[in-house]
């Protein structure tokens, strides 16, 4: 098993007594793992959560924040910010960025709930501490992205609004088409502003699902 920990990413505490299930979350996983109601979902995602590994923020597969953990079963489970529901489960199947191979392992003396029986591999551990970095990394980029981004469109949505203002009053057409011209571009920018966001999302989604997948391994 790899020795190399998450740095830096202390596992939250859930209060599993008060944990909610999202309906969302429900369909899926009778979809995805053949459980049978609500209360057989959410059992089975206290027991993944009671062996998972905490990844950190992200986005869900809905674009929604969310707080990622990984089972060892490669179940990436999403709970939402203040970890009283759970808003999502899936099935890790990326391997694109995994590069090294496991040791073989008995099954009679495979250990339970573990997150890999890969013996230390210098290349598992350089990738791990990479992924680990860059979602970091990407994490704290998303945030300041978020924050400014929040700040703009608060103050171009109040720009909007007096333009149009401005525009219901004015009567000629010439001084309402130059109007309607910076309404476009403001709401221009705040599309540009959405998608830069998302693209940032999006990779620190990707790098996410990747470091699930170096640490976990199907035990189930």
């Amino acid at each position: 098993m790899s020795t190399l920990q998450l740095e830096n990413i202390k596992r939250p505490k859930i209060d599993f007594k008060k944990l909610e299930i999202d309906e969302h979350a429900v369909l899926r996983a009778r979809e995805r793992f053949k459980r049978k109601d609500r209360d057989d979902a959410l059992s089975y995602c206290r027991s993944l959560l009671g062996h998972s590994r905490y990844i950190g923020e992200t986005t869900c597969e809905r674009g929604n924040r969310a707080h990622m953990f990984v089972a060892p079963n490669k179940v990436a489970i999403y709970l939402t910010l203040d970890f009283r529901e759970i808003k999502t489960l899936m099935k890790i199947d990326e391997k694109s960025y995994i590069v090294y191979d496991k040791q073989e392992t008995s099954e009679a003396v495979k250990p339970q709930h573990v997150f890999s029986d890969v013996n230390k591999i210098p290349l598992q551990d350089k990738l791990i501490k990479l992924y680990n970095s860059e979602f970091k990394k990407h994490d704290r980029h998303e945030k300041k992205v978020l924050k400014e981004f929040t700040e703009f469109r608060l103050i171009a949505s109040v720009e909007i609004a007096n333009l149009r203002l401005e525009q219901f009053k004015c009567r000629g057409k010439a001084k309402k088409d130059k109007l309607q011209n910076q309404i476009q571009e403001l709401e221009k920018e705040i599309i540009a502003n959405e998608l830069h966001l998302k693209d940032i999302q999006d990779a620190k989604r990707r790098i996410s699902s990747a470091l699930s997948t170096l640490l976990s391994e199907d035990t189930l």
